[in-house]
């Protein structure tokens, strides 16, 4: 699909700089001047101050587009117009006209006749040709709030080529403004995208995509997204929403961003067919029951930055067999590895000071916890109840000695 898009889209610029030229701009659709000294309608943006080249870039890669920015310059800019050509060489000059006959000599022999008179120099070649004059290119392209594809030609003049429909199978977006200004947007849903991976952009209109919306692609059980398997996240999305992804259960790969920062609640809720997930460090924040009955999870990686386990966080991770808690942490809340029946092992480190009710309740198959502390500090944290409930028959391993269960 993204061949086909980036197809139409270089097709589609292609079109509008032959159409939008010097002598057909007509054909494209009238000058935005509408009586107003051929400056903008005040609801569109102004080229220099919201748009330039780079946001023109980012639209076309919004489009499909997969050239570099050299490329993308080539591809729209216009071409100088051709030389004029040399004028044509001056005519050869009139040959001379003949001498006159000699006088004839009185009963002598006739005179010889006279010799030819020489050609004529020949004439001056043509002046030059004047250069034409330089072709209009395309300085910036990009689709209003309207729906309107507007072309900012290279003579400053400004064309709206009217409503378009560039790309037919696009997600559903919300605009976050501030100050009554549009600084982002927001992906709520898998719209038209019937793709089974889908790439959340980087950008859309020019603008950073920052956040998935909460229950954005929730429910794959649905017929619309039933057929999602994998998830690309963009570079500026900064929160994961609320059950943005709950119940996507045909899901198995996702692609976490570095600019992440926040995973919310029940984000990944019963993801049960996604086996491995790295969070980046970034993530100062994971969310109640975030990957609750993600039973195919078999490792997880937990970001340095976190200092707390949420309640049920990872609840019904089945398959889960192993994990370490960093340095840092400082509690473990409720439910947090709850039947995990998979779980054999768990590095606890000793900052921690808190287990909450029922945290490691049916964990059926632990039977060793590693902490980084003395049995004292062991014995010092706060352990709420039933928290290791149902649980093997593990030995806790400290520094100075083992405690059996």
């Amino acid at each position: 699909m993204k061949n086909l898009k980036r197809k139409l889209f270089i097709g589609f610029l292609a079109t509008s700089v032959a159409v939008c030229g010097v002598a057909g701009l007509s054909a494209c659709g009238n000058n935005t001047d509408n009586g107003n000294g051929g400056n903008p309608p005040a609801n569109e943006a102004v080229w220099g101050e919201t748009y330039s080249v780079n946001t023109a870039y980012a639209l076309a890669q919004d489009l499909g587009y997969t050239g570099t920015l050299e490329e993308f310059i080539a591809t729209i800019s216009g071409k100088d117009g051709a030389d004029g050509k040399d004028g044509i060489n001056g005519k050869d000059g009139v040959d001379g006209v003949d001498g006159k006959d000699g006088i004839d000599g009185k009963d002598g022999t006739n005179g010889k006749d006279g010799a030819d008179g020489k050609d004529g120099a020949d004439g001056k070649d043509g002046t030059n040709g004047k250069d034409g004059v330089d072709g209009v290119g395309v300085k910036n392209a990009y689709i209003d709030d309207e729906g309107n594809l507007i072309i900012e030609l290279t003579n400053s003049t400004t064309v709206n080529c009217g409503n378009i429909s560039v790309n037919s199978e696009i997600l559903q977006y919300r605009v976050i403004k501030e100050n009554n200004e549009i600084i982002g947007y927001s992906v709520i849903g898998i719209g038209t995208v019937s793709d089974t991976d889908i790439v959340i952009p980087d950008t859309y209109k020019g603008k950073p995509v920052t956040e998935i919306a909460s229950k954005a692609f929730a429910l794959a059980t649905s017929s619309s997204v039933s057929y999602l398997t994998s998830i690309t996240i963009g570079n500026n999305v900064t929160t994961i929403g609320d059950g943005a992804f709950s119940r996507c259960s045909s899901l198995t790969s996702i692609i976490i961003p570095d600019s992440v920062t926040t995973i919310g609640d029940g984000a990944f809720n019963g993801c049960s067919g996604l086996s491995s997930i790295t969070v980046p460090d970034s993530v100062t924040t994971i969310g109640n029951q975030a990957f609750s009955g993600c039973s195919s999870l078999t490792s997880i990686t937990i970001p340095y930055r976190i200092t707390s386990i949420s309640e049920a966080t990872f609840n019904l991770c089945s398959s889960l067999t192993s994990i370490t808690i960093h340095d840092g942490v400082t509690s473990i809340g409720d439910y947090a590895f709850s039947e995990c029946g998979s779980l054999t092992s768990i590095t606890i480190p000793n900052s921690v000071t808190s287990i909450g009710d029922w945290a490691f309740q049916i964990c059926s198959s632990l039977t060793d916890i590693t902490f980084s502390g003395t049995q004292e500090q062991w014995n010092a944290i706060e352990k709420g109840g039933g928290w290791n409930a149902d649980t093997g028959e593990y030995t806790i391993h400290c520094t100075d000695g083992d405690i059996s269960k």
